[in-house]
């Protein structure tokens, strides 16, 4: 939903055809027949949803409800995704890809390919589906047609998925080697699955990499104490541990909202360095639902804090202010 061009969920979803069900309180001109309230929608995820970089063809009002992933529509239909990062482990794509194929059992027993669809993400500003390849090699035998199929994806995978010179993400040549050699990867592991033989060389290439089970230590000296009362060199836990671990720790944004519930609004320097000469907050107060306009006048006590020993950080600026806030917003 962020539009990302290399989410890894992304191929995946597209690859699969998955229907996305959004809703706004707005409504729009493309209400479900069958949906209880007009403000539902589905959308089909696929080369049309993304309109370019960080757009898509949902409403600023929309949002995503629920995500609906087809089940596999015959026991010949095969799915795999594969990803390329720095690092194995909390890395990002530098490409990824899923493929998608049906294939058709004729009555002389041979096979081929019926249905394809094959995502990528990494190689355009959105995920893309290679739609202009995967039509090309419908219908096209697998085993008998092999060095064909794989000979064609490539020549028009090259071409559908190519990369300028200057592309954002670099490695142009690398990135377009992995969507071969992904191809290649996913076509072996067909035939694989199909029961159709392959060379050493080619089964070594199908080899899927297992995870370690993942176990955590931690080490920690306990110091002898004067007393048993004290925590010094002690492993005592932080007293909402259990509850930040077990996720059921309550935050402001956990809080149920209560009615005439108030909200504060920051107002900032629009300066990188001032001298305040006067506020006037009549035009705010005089809007409706504005309640008060709070500054360091209304700070019961002092107004500055800090954890160093000079107390010079403030909680409203009182005659100056030195430094501007610039949000993200604003670019």
């Amino acid at each position: 939903m962020s539009s990302y061009p290399i989410p890894d969920l992304n191929p995946i979803l597209m690859a699969a055809g998955a229907l996305l069900r959004v809703q706004s309180a707005a409504g729009g001109p493309e209400p479900v027949q069958s949906a209880a309230s007009s403000t539902e929608r589905l959308i089909t995820f696929d080369a049309n949803f993304y309109t370019g970089y960080r757009r898509t063809v949902l409403r600023p009002e929309e949002v995503l409800v629920s995500i609906s992933i087809p089940f596999p529509a015959s026991p010949d239909q095969f799915f795999v995704a594969f990803k390329q990062a720095r690092r194995r482990d909390d890395d990002i794509a530098i490409v990824n890809a899923a493929f998608n194929v049906t294939v058709v059992r004729s009555d002389d027993d041979k096979l081929h390919i019926g249905a394809l669809r094959m995502a990528f993400g990494g190689m355009a500003a959105t995920t893309v589906l290679a739609e202009k390849t995967a039509g090309q090699l419908i219908g096209k035998e697998i085993g008998k047609d092999g060095d064909s199929i794989v000979e064609t994806a490539c020549g028009l995978l090259t071409e559908e998925l190519a990369l300028g010179a200057g592309a954002p993400g670099a490695m142009i040549r690398y990135r377009q080697s992995l969507v071969l050699s992904f191809f290649f990867k996913f076509y072996l592991e067909l035939r694989r699955d199909l029961g159709l033989a392959l060379s050493d060389s080619e089964v070594s290439a199908t080899e899927r990499f297992e995870k370690a089970e993942l176990h955590s230590h931690q080490l920690f000296e306990i110091k002898p104490t004067s007393t048993p009362s004290s925590a010094l060199g002690q492993p005592i836990k932080h007293k909402a541990a259990d509850y930040q671990v077990a996720g059921t720790a309550q935050y402001t944004d956990d809080m149920a909202r209560r009615e005439g519930e108030l909200y504060m609004g920051l107002v900032l320097s629009k300066r990188a360095h001032a001298r305040i000469l006067k506020v006037d907050a009549s035009t705010a107060l005089a809007m409706e639902g504005v309640r008060e306009y709070v500054d360091h006048r209304d700070v019961e006590g002092s107004n500055s804090f800090s954890i160093a020993i000079l107390k010079d950080e403030l909680v409203f600026a009182v005659d100056e202010v030195f430094c501007q806030v610039l949000l993200a917003r604003q670019f």
